[in-house]
């Protein structure tokens, strides 16, 4: 709380200094005005100081969109929007190195090309970050293997003059959450003992870090590492060895135990049962051992990694059906060409039909028409979604007016598009005449008669 309260004020300061005329969070002012139909985007970079900060653009979009960026320092209020106006949140994290950095943020909306903004944010104008994030390691009585974190501006080396800790020979790079293992040997004690280690930078500053091993007493065995499942869940198993009676319990509804309490056992296996998600997202979950006093309470983290968004977008086939629409003989299935163009020709259903003239039975044709302007079409697709001008086109029926040729677009879930073309001719079966004058001139009245020649298809 304390370092997000001073992160604030570093950020009202920071906008009081703008006021005075120094620059530090500032926005490019828009260069577009919105277009129906099209995304817009209010700025084109945004700047940062190098403390934590927050700055807004605004979104206007008549699609689905998402938010992203390729940092980690890089945060936002809400990533997933549905077609509308939206003043979006973003945040920068500090920066602790002493030299600038950028990023991207994209904005993905279906349909539409991406729309980028660059990121710029200040180099750390403090002395060099020098902090461990780890101030006291605490282990038992087991060989192991610890681990220090560290917050370092400048490369870093370990030192300790506890020859139960053997500590790394090499020089540690400049980073955020650098996390440095440091071996320690079993305590063969009924007694607690303690040692520092020892963090130089290549500047000289140091810091210590306090590593207390616990007395030699019973002993659990859990997981230490993180564990990852898949998207789709289900049964994971993981062993535990413990002298004494123990609790399994986890922070999420989606993780849940086969059991709450576990006897003793050199070799018991606990499963976690782990819920199916459709996120494209990964979740975390904290799963607690919890021995009965504070030596033996442990914690490890389970990652469910999001399902893979998908790339596909093929319209397989489109189908009018004879059932379906009137006017038609048959059933006509239109497959795509190596072109992505839909073709078919319809022709009119034509049925002899008899008048009495003159006590005389006259025959003509008679026409069923196909209304193609209302034609209900099956698309077959693996698309997430498919498109006719600005109009969804849901998989299975619908309506569709085919009288002109139609372009329709294949998003998938990735936000890739494919355009195909869909082009249905239909013949009335209506006589057409043609009339050609000898002149060659163009009928202008119906009153001045002309010589000429009258042919009827």
């Amino acid at each position: 709380m304390k370092k997000y309260f001073t992160q604030v004020m570093r950020c009202l300061m920071v906008a009081l200094a703008v006021v005075g005329g120094v620059v530090s969070c500032t926005t490019t002012p828009p260069e577009q005005q919105p277009d129906e139909g099209s995304v817009v985007v209010s700025t084109q970079i945004l700047e940062f100081d190098w403390t934590y900060c927050e700055q807004s653009f605004d979104v206007s979009s008549p699609a689905e969109f998402t938010v992203s960026s390729n940092a980690f320092w890089i945060a936002f209020d809400q990533t997933e929007f549905i077609a509308g106006d939206y003043t979006v949140t973003v945040a920068t994290y500090e920066n602790p190195y002493e030299e600038n950095r950028e990023a991207t943020i994209t904005i993905s909306a279906v349909g539409f090309e991406d729309i980028t903004i660059d990121v710029y944010q200040a180099a750390n104008n403090e002395e060099a970050v020098f902090k461990a994030i780890t101030e006291r390691v605490v282990v038992d009585s087991r060989e192991q293997t610890a681990y220090i974190e560290v917050n370092s501006g400048k490369p870093f080396t370990l030192a300790s003059t506890a020859d139960w800790i053997t500590v790394p020979t090499e020089t540690f790079e400049a980073g955020e959450n650098v996390r440095v293992p440091i071996e320690v040997a079993r305590n063969p004690h009924e007694e607690l003992r303690e040692a520092n280690v020892t963090l130089t930078n290549e500047r000289g500053d140091e810091i210590s870090v306090m590593v207390e091993q616990g007395a030699f007493k019973p002993m659990m065995t859990v997981p230490t590492d993180t564990l990852f499942i898949d998207n789709k869940g289900g049964k994971l198993q993981i062993e535990i060895s413990s002298d004494i009676e123990y609790k399994v319990t986890s922070n999420s509804v989606w993780v849940v135990p086969d059991s709450v309490t576990y006897a003793a056992s050199t070799n018991s296996v606990v499963t976690l049962n782990v819920e199916s998600t459709e996120n494209t997202y990964d979740r975390i979950a904290r799963i607690k051992i919890d021995g009965g006093n504070a030596r033996l309470q442990f914690e490890f983290i389970l990652i469910q990694t999001g399902r893979v968004p998908s790339a596909d977008n093929e319209i397989k086939s489109i189908t009018i059906r004879k059932k379906l629409n009137k006017g038609l003989a048959k059933d006509y299935v239109l497959t795509p060409d190596e072109n992505g163009v839909f073709s078919c020709y319809i022709p009119a259903i034509k049925t002899d039909a008899y008048v009495n003239i003159s006590n005389k039975d006259v025959r003509f044709d008679k026409i069923t028409p196909f209304d193609i302007e209302n034609a209900v079409i099956e698309v077959e697709t693996n698309a997430y979604r498919v498109f006719s001008e600005y109009e969804l086109i849901p998989s299975g029926q619908s309506t569709c007016d085919l009288s002109t040729n139609k372009v329709f677009k294949a998003v998938a879930e990735n936000g890739d598009v494919r355009t195909y073309e869909v082009k249905v001719t239909y013949f009335t079966g209506l006589p057409v005449v043609y009339i050609n004058l000898d002149s060659n001139k163009e009928v202008a009245s119906k009153d001045v008669y002309e010589g000429g020649t009258i042919h009827i298809v």
